[in-house]
């Protein structure tokens, strides 16, 4: 009996602690318009198109990426079914997650480089680096691989 007294001041002693919050809470409006973020970056990004040429394949995947990211926002913040565990398991592996977020992303980019080099060089050279260079930049910048 007194294990389990233990147990719920302990369980009682976490929510009063994760139930404090430093930071002000956002109004409902403000919220909504947070979760639309990646949405209104896409418009801004179709909105160019005004003035230049768009790549179609890069707005297409930019305009996925929106979607799921603004679904993925959304369900994270209504609690949606499984949200709550994934938050707490993240939340437990930050460290982990982060180290493992930028790994992956150094792989990604070391490995669009090996790509650049063997099969975009267009009969280049070692030295002329600023090929690779502008090829990488394009890329990055919504032109993939020109």
């Amino acid at each position: 009996m007194v294990f389990r007294h233990a147990e719920s001041y302990r369980d009682a002693e976490y929510f009063q602690m994760s139930s404090v919050s430093l930071v002000s809470q956002p109004s409902p409006r403000t919220a909504h318009l947070l979760l639309m973020m990646p949405l209104i970056g896409y418009v801004v990004f179709i909105s160019k198109g005004v003035f230049v040429e768009l790549n179609a394949m890069w707005a297409s995947f930019l305009l996925a990426w929106a979607a799921r990211a603004t679904a993925l926002a959304w369900w994270l913040t209504q609690g949606g079914r499984g949200a709550i565990g994934m938050l707490d398991y993240l939340d437990r592996r930050s460290a982990r997650t982060a180290l493992g977020l930028i790994l992956a992303t150094d792989i990604i980019l070391a490995g669009i480089n090996v790509l650049q080099v063997q099969h975009f060089t267009l009969s280049t050279h070692a030295e002329d680096s600023a090929y690779y260079n502008q090829l990488l930049w394009n890329t990055v910048h919504g032109d993939f691989l020109r």
